[in-house]
């Protein structure tokens, strides 16, 4: 069961508007104790923190206040710095990250920690082809996990689509055993199992041309699939994560997933609170550099400018502003609520934001409180929950 504990940070916008919020969850209270019984109102809830900025340096973005069921301590990019702990097979953990967390850990202490990790696809698959490389490979993800008290892992595989020759048996192999040592893990430390999970891309040409599709989900507790990205890859304006409309869309996206794989009880969906900026070298739209990844927070910058016009495509369902020097793409109230009941009514098991440090993490940019972006998609989840399950 989800209680969700509104916590004051939560909201800093005004007093109407803190009453309005309030008002709207007591009443669900209410309505669902008088139905027969406290039901599971929110949904899962995953946020997604990228441990470092485009310039290599260590966010310390708090994580205290959000209504997360479980953060992602993502270990992307930028994996080896002056104050990490090297570990086999290229993996990094910086220390002062850690301790930040686990101060901001004690003001939530159900919420989970887990260590989202990048491995290239072609180094997991060589370690999967030599049995004798399967115990340390696994045994350092426990010991790591496990020393520094996180609560599962999450694996993503780098140039996963690029390869063609895969290594089944030897990857099922791989993955059975590191699932059975998870289990005696748990059992010799008398600690609750860790989960392990991965990250998917949503890019429906990426998903026809994965062979991998189905073969990696059954051996894990949950996939995110990433909803997002679609448009990194071309030089003109095109929106990060349409829902639908274009050829890279969501709704496909997950269509084609929901139809290779049964299992949408294990399955989240990826939410961008990102948008993409492509500075335009003519009025007719074109742009000679490409997409550049804008965060939450910069796009209320953005909205400042006297001489942008806001628009909302119907089609592909998700905002942008026009300039003449630029396009914008990104993501508003409604365009997340959209997702979020894209999820519910497909009957997922919950959002993974991506990411926290994307949002107004001071309230600054935007002037509607602190982490206002994860707050539409929170509030959009319960919601849409209470309605659909009560």
């Amino acid at each position: 069961m989800c209680i969700c504990a509104l916590t004051k940070t939560s909201f800093q916008t005004n007093v109407n508007m803190n009453f309005y919020f309030l008002a709207q969850i007591t009443v669900q209270l209410v309505a669902t104790l008088v139905l027969g019984g406290i039901k599971d109102m929110c949904v899962n809830y995953m946020c997604m923190y990228r441990l470092y900025d485009d310039k290599g340096r260590l966010n310390t973005d708090p994580i205290s206040g959000l209504h997360c069921k479980s953060v992602h301590l993502c270990f992307f990019e930028y994996q080896q710095s002056d104050n990490s702990v090297r570990l086999p097979f290229g993996l990094a953990f910086n220390i002062t990250s850690f301790q930040r967390f686990r101060v901001d850990l004690k003001l939530v202490p159900k919420m989970k920690l887990v260590a989202s990790v990048q491995i290239p696809f072609l180094k997991f698959q060589s370690i999967a082809s030599r049995y004798g490389s399967h115990r340390t490979f696994i045994k350092t993800l426990l010991d790591f996990a496990r020393n520094n008290n996180f609560d599962g892992l999450s694996l993503k595989f780098l140039n996963l689509y690029d390869t063609v020759d895969v290594d089944r048996v030897s990857l099922a192999s791989l993955l059975t055993n590191f699932r059975k040592w998870i289990a005696t893990d748990a059992t010799n430390r008398s600690l609750p199992r860790l989960t392990l999970s991965h990250i998917l891309t949503a890019q429906q040409n990426m998903l026809k041309e994965s062979a991998s599709i189905n073969f990696f989900h059954r051996f894990m507790d949950y996939t995110i699939l990433a909803a997002m990205d679609m448009a990194l890859s071309v030089d003109y304006p095109t929106h990060n994560a349409p829902l639908t409309g274009s050829t890279n869309n969501v709704v496909s996206s997950l269509r084609h997933w929901l139809s290779n794989n049964d299992t949408r009880r294990k399955l989240f969906l990826g939410i961008p609170l990102y948008g993409i900026l492509y500075n335009l070298t003519d009025s007719q739209l074109n742009s000679d550099v490409g997409a550049t990844i804008i965060s939450a927070r910069k796009v209320c910058y953005f909205r400042q400018n006297t001489n942008v016009t806001f628009s909302f495509d119907t089609k592909e369902q998700v905002p942008f502003m026009n300039h003449s020097q630029f396009w914008l793409g990104y993501e508003n109230r409604l365009s997340l609520e959209l997702k979020v009941s894209l999820m519910i009514q497909s009957k997922l098991a919950g959002v993974a934001v991506f990411y926290v440090n994307d949002d107004d993490v001071s309230g600054y940019f935007c002037k509607e409180g602190v982490f206002p972006f994860m707050r539409y998609v929170y509030m959009a989840c319960l919601n849409m929950n209470y309605y659909a399950t009560g």
